[in-house]
């Protein structure tokens, strides 16, 4: 939400389908009135930035106040909550307060030393050693925690002579082994973290571009991150190592790990790969790792074209071989380390600097040949990888989203090996699959219910289901999720929730809010894959922005005196800003006051605040 002063008078925001909004603002400015726009620009790694701009009376004070609300996702054993902070010059008092409220108990609050980058640093819960000695963690109840981080104008000099410019990062983790269910108002909500399961083996195939455009740092990059990753595979995990650019590589352990003195050289084989054998299913045993890893070192990238389709064509090949062979495989192995011939979860890593060029370059033709004709179904996850700007990442997302998995992209910068590496760390460790909730009729409204199936759970991370019960002030919740573990498939039931009531901590419609953000997410992903139904997707999810008052792709938002003089459209620009207003960039300039309220886990600015709800207060001189 965005609400604003003029000369002391307050005005509040509301939101109205985008072409209404564009509409009214156009209309606004041909006719000479004051007027205010605000869009989103374009992206960095971590922040959605947002420009303003104004046509003010003379004299005129005008103070904006942003509240906004995000959902927090947990990976890597945890929730991460940046700040960004940059007020452009020394400040005489600059702080920043952050109250957490759960409904579990809060295992741990880390806040590691202030980032001067947004790359990645070591400062997950499991690796970061140094603490931010600016910064105060007290924890007065089980479900509470606060920070509060200041620095005096020296302290501010210390860490940059020009002002602070960085990321304030604080990491916490909650008990879910207690009331995974929480019910409020007619909606529920579901968090599904199991704890103490074994992880299941995997058959991960890795589609790397050795094109000419990866030649340098980029290569050099993933082969020190391919160099972790394989380090780290399971015992009983597999790999396979496919290499493209305008031809296709498939490896195997016993080929030499000897330079060639051509480029060319290293796809000689590439006819004899048309007839695949189990050879490029690999088992991750150290002699193995070791010649993987010896081959990669020596590799070149070379090529001048891309095939992304042919490459995609052989990898869900190799894929559906290792599931087809995985019993034959395991005679390698001790029968320990067996567990009753559960076949590994296979996935593939998928990772391109470019655009197709050659083969198949037609995006649709693309998505369908490997949809209806390679991954019919879903038996393979594939995850897809963008390094750097050229790449095509709709036809990338568009790949991942029908094929159980998720598109990201790689920056590229000095850190892109850690990028690389702790995308690996979030999918590492399969712990279910076929992962889906079922509830009973009588008590919850089916098509009121989230996605409910999930094609595998991560170990760190947790599901999460939303809906509305049948019978309003139920506090009633029942059903089963099925699942395939290493042991193979079983059930759990679902738990008695806990009622979670506004004066405890948690403002009136929570429930319903987060339901309704994560049924527009998914409405809207879903427009995107199903073009055949995108319109009336759209159309479901602009029904639901416009009752809750969320900014989406298809809604924007507007400030207006009540007699039409001024008014205010926010547009976001990209998917990822879809929703809700999340991770604001805010820089302030020194003519303006900016006044920055950042809710978490949607929870409305009141008295009492609410779940993960943190304030955020940023001021720079007034005009």
């Amino acid at each position: 939400m965005v609400s604003r002063t003029i000369d002391d008078q307050p005005y509040k925001s509301y939101v109205l389908e985008k072409r209404d909004a564009r509409k009214r603002f156009k209309q606004a400015v041909s006719e000479g009135r004051t007027a205010a726009y605000i869009a989103q620009t374009n992206s960095s790694r971590s922040s959605q930035r947002f420009s303003v701009s104004l046509n003010l009376e003379p004299l005129c004070k005008v103070n904006f106040i942003l509240s906004y609300e995000e959902l927090l996702t947990r990976k890597l054993y945890g929730y991460k909550y940046v700040i960004n902070i940059n007020p452009r010059q020394i400040v005489p008092n600059l702080l920043v307060e952050v109250r957490i409220d759960e409904s579990c108990d809060i295992i741990y609050v880390k806040v590691p030393a202030f980032r001067h980058t947004d790359e990645i640093q070591d400062d997950n819960f499991n690796s970061a050693t140094e603490n931010n000695y600016l910064a105060e963690v007290e924890h007065p109840k089980p479900r509470m925690a606060r920070v509060r981080w200041s620095a005096s104008p020296q302290q501010q000099k210390d860490l940059n002579k020009e002002g602070v410019k960085g990321q304030l990062v604080i990491l916490y983790d909650v008990d879910r082994t207690s009331h995974q269910d929480q019910i409020s108002e007619q909606y529920f909500v579901h968090f599904f973290a199991p704890a103490d399961l074994i992880p299941m083996r995997k058959h991960v195939t890795f589609v790397l571009d050795t094109s000419s455009s990866m030649f340098g740092e980029k290569l050099q990059q993933v082969k020190e991150a391919m160099s972790f990753i394989l380090d780290n595979l399971g015992k009983a995990d597999f790999f396979s190592l496919v290499f493209f650019s305008s031809k296709i590589k498939i490896w195997s352990p016993s080929e030499s790990t000897t330079p060639k003195s051509k480029y060319s050289d290293y796809y000689r084989r590439s006819k004899d790969d048309k007839k695949l054998t189990t050879a490029v299913i690999v088992p991750a045993s150290n002699p193995n790792i070791a010649k993987a890893k010896a081959y990669l070192h020596n590799f070149e990238a070379g090529g001048s074209a891309t095939n992304i389709n042919g490459a995609l064509k052989k990898a869900f090949k190799v894929a559906q071989l290792g599931k087809k062979a995985s019993k034959t495989l395991e005679s390698y192995r001790s029968p320990s380390q067996v567990e009753k011939h559960v076949p590994p979860e296979s996935m593939i890593i998928f990772l391109t600097d470019g655009q197709p060029t050659v083969g198949k370059t037609n995006s649709f033709n693309i998505v369908n040949g490997v949809c209806k004709k390679l991954n019919k179904w879903k038996e393979v996850s594939l995850f897809s990888l963008g390094f750097g700007n050229d790449v095509d990442m709709e036809l990338l997302k568009m790949l991942s989203l029908k094929n159980s998995g998720f598109a990201r992209r790689i920056y590229e910068a000095s850190d892109a090996a850690l990028q690389l590496r702790d995308f690996y760390r979030e999918i590492s460790s399969p712990l279910l699959a076929n992962v889906t909730f079922h509830y009973v009729k009588d008590l919850v409204e089916q098509d009121t219910v989230t996605r409910n199936h999930f094609p595998q759970l991560y170990q760190g991370s947790e599901l999460v289901v939303a809906g509305k019960v049948v019978v309003p002030g139920s506090e009633k919740l029942s059903g089963t999720v099925t699942y395939r573990a290493v042991d193979g498939p079983a059930e759990l039931g679902v738990p008695e929730p806990e009622t979670i009531q506004p004066w405890l901590g948690f403002s009136p419609g929570f429930m319903e809010r987060m339901w309704a953000y994560l049924t527009i997410q998914q409405l809207l992903q879903d427009a995107t894959t199903d073009t055949k139904h995108a319109a009336i997707k759209k159309q479901r999810a602009v029904r639901l922005a416009l009752k809750h008052s969320f900014v989406t792709t298809e809604t924007s938002m507007i400030i207006e005196k009540p007699n039409g003089d001024t008014l205010v459209d926010i547009e976001p620009t990209d998917l990822e800003a879809a929703v809700s207003l999340f991770e604001w960039l805010i820089i302030c300039p020194h003519e303006a006051e900016l006044t920055l309220f950042q809710n978490h886990r949607f929870t409305r600015k009141s008295e009492s605040t609410g779940d993960r709800t943190q304030y955020l207060r940023i001021c720079s001189q007034e005009i």
